[in-house]
C-alpha cells in the first residue's frame, strides 16, 4: 500500500480569471498554486495568500530554476530573496515564518526541449522540491502536437529522462495528467506528483454524463 496525500492546485497559467480573484486559500488539503510565470511577485503574492506549494511554469535551464527558487525562500536561504509580509499565510499556517523556507515547496515545470537538455542542471538546483512535467507543452515543443495522457515513444522517453534526473538529485518528479488511470500509471512509472482531474474537466464530463442520461430516457 503506498500513503498519498492529496493536494489541490490552483491553476492561474491558463485561467480564464485573474489570479486576484481565485477563491481563498482554505482547504482540508494542501494547496498548490500553478502560477503565472516565472514572475517573483506574483510568486510572493501566492505565497503570501497561503499557498504552500508553487509550481511555475516554463523554466528552461538553472538560472530559471534558481530565480524561481529564490522568490520561494526568505533569506537567509541559499537563493533566497523573498519579501517578509505573508499577510495570509501567517493566520492559515502560524507559526509561519519560522517554518515557511521549510514548508513551502517549489516545482519547475519541464515543457521544452531546451528543458529537458538542461534536466540534470534543475533538478539539481538548492532548494528545489521537484520537477512536474507539462505534457501538452512539451509534445508540441518536440514536434508532437498538444494533448496530455501521452504513450507516443518519444514522450515516454522524455519522463523517463525527467525520472532518472530528479533520482540522481533526490528530489520529487510529478506530471500533469488528466484521468485517474493514466495517473495510476505514472504513479507506477515512478512519478511521486500527478493530477488526475481538472475543475473544468470534471464539469465537463459530469455535464455530457448528465446529458447522455437524459437522452436515453
Amino acid at each position: 500500500h503506498t500513503h498519498t496525500h492529496t493536494v489541490s492546485l490552483l491553476s492561474h497559467t491558463h485561467s480564464l480569471t485573474h489570479c486576484h480573484s481565485r477563491p481563498p486559500f482554505l482547504s482540508d488539503t494542501t494547496v498548490f498554486s500553478r502560477v503565472t510565470w516565472n514572475e517573483p511577485g506574483i510568486i510572493m503574492k501566492m505565497l503570501d495568500a497561503g499557498a504552500m506549494g508553487i509550481i511555475c511554469p516554463m523554466t528552461n535551464t538553472r538560472a530559471d530554476c534558481e530565480r524561481f527558487v529564490g522568490a520561494c525562500k526568505y533569506p537567509p536561504a541559499p537563493l533566497g530573496y523573498r519579501s517578509m509580509g505573508p499577510v495570509r499565510a501567517r493566520l492559515l499556517h502560524p507559526p509561519y515564518a519560522s517554518q515557511a523556507n521549510a514548508a513551502v515547496l517549489t516545482f519547475a515545470m519541464a515543457e521544452t526541449v531546451e528543458a529537458l537538455q538542461n534536466i540534470d542542471a534543475m533538478a539539481q538546483t538548492p532548494g528545489l522540491t521537484g520537477i512536474y512535467i507539462g505534457p501538452s507543452d512539451l509534445g508540441t515543443s518536440m514536434g508532437l502536437g498538444p494533448g496530455v495522457d501521452r504513450r507516443e515513444p518519444e514522450m515516454l522517453q522524455a519522463f523517463d529522462k525527467v525520472l532518472a534526473a530528479c533520482a540522481k538529485a533526490n528530489v520529487v518528479a510529478g506530471i500533469h495528467t488528466a484521468n485517474a488511470d493514466y495517473a495510476k500509471e505514472m504513479v507506477a512509472k515512478g512519478f511521486k506528483l500527478v493530477t488526475a482531474a481538472s475543475d473544468f474537466g470534471a464539469l465537463s464530463s459530469g455535464l455530457s454524463a448528465v446529458s447522455k442520461a437524459l437522452q436515453s430516457e
